[in-house]
Formats: structure tokens, sequence, C-alpha cells
């Protein structure tokens, strides 16, 4: 991958997936390895969906061609399953690629659809056949919905900033109470 200076963006980044309710039977590495691949090429997953705790959605990284629509959803055994995309704040709800808005699209001509489908099957822990493709259709699939942000869990400078503030002004008021209360034990 060259590095082109006229482009906006770069072609291709690496940009964090997650899967909402996804069921626990697919929290295998190998499953989500093959889920990941087909919305781009997988780099890796967050440590919580690699240690198997099933949490709110399993998240993992891939890399997204950004020069094509974003995949917005795949079929898990004939259920749709959302792809959510983490920090990709430009994506336009028309055409679903990055890097405009829906107002200034220059592909609102009709496209063809575009599937992909895993040639080979997986196998679930229970010996049935896990079937799973994607298919993209123009006719509404892309939405806010897609567009995640991750919240931190560090606190803001400000935020500890106020939190120390806080406790200073109970170390203070603690402090002064002790003091009328000692105070009120001499004169009595």
């Amino acid at each position: 991958m060259a590095f082109d200076p006229s482009q906006t963006f770069p072609s291709v980044v690496m940009a964090w997936i997650r899967f909402l309710a996804l069921p626990s039977y697919l929290y295998n590495h190998k499953i989500i390895i093959e889920i990941g691949n087909l919305v781009g090429k997988m780099v890796k997953l967050d440590i919580n969906t690699d240690s198997r705790t099933r949490g709110r959605f399993a998240r993992l990284a891939v890399y997204v061609n950004l020069e094509k629509p974003l995949v917005s959803q795949i079929l898990i055994n004939e259920r749709e399953q959302r792809v959510d995309y983490e920090s990709l704040s430009t994506i336009c709800f028309h055409c679903g690629r990055y890097g405009h808005v829906e107002s200034i699209c220059n592909f609102k001509v009709a496209e063809a659809p575009i599937e992909a489908n895993i040639g080979s099957l997986v196998e679930e822990p229970v010996n049935q056949n896990l079937n799973i493709e994607t298919t993209e259709k123009k006719d509404g699939n892309y939405s806010p919905w897609m567009i995640v942000e991750r919240k931190s869990r560090r606190k803001s400078r400000i935020e500890m900033q106020k939190s120390y503030e806080n406790l200073e002004r109970e170390k203070e008021s603690s402090n002064l109470s002790g003091f009328e209360n000692r105070k009120l034990i001499k004169e009595s």
C-alpha cells in the first residue's frame, strides 16, 4: 500500500468493530475470526472477547477498505447481525462509503448488491453447521446505528480536577467539624 498525498484519507485503515448480542455458542476463537474476515482482514480480538468473557458485544479489529462500501450487516444462521464501527465518523448512509455524507453523495445511482459467502462451513460445538454470509443491499441498510463511540474508562483531566477539589473540601469540612466538637467539649 503506497502513500498518496492527494487522498483525503488512507484507503485502508484498521477499525474496531462490534457485534452486539452475538449468541454465546459463537464465542469461539475460530468462528469469530471467520465472522471478522467477512468485514475485512481480521487483525486482533479485544481481550475480553478473546478470553471468551461474554459481555454486551464481541469487539475485534479489522482492516477496512474505505474505497468500498462498508459492510453494515451479516447473516449468521439466517439471522441478521449488525456491524457497528467505532470512531468512523463520516459515513454516507446512502452508499455506505467513508469520507462524505449522504447530502453530497456521488453514488446516488443504483448499484448492484455486494454479496459474499463463506465457502467452508464452520462447525459449532453442537455439531450443527454455521452458515455465515454478508449481504449488502441499497434499501436502507446504512444508518447512524453503524457508528459507535468508544467510551473511555479513564476520567478526563477536568473530572479528575473536580474530584480532587471535592476531596479537599471534604477534608476541610471534616477538620473544621472536629475542631468545633473539641471546642464544644472544652467549653462544657
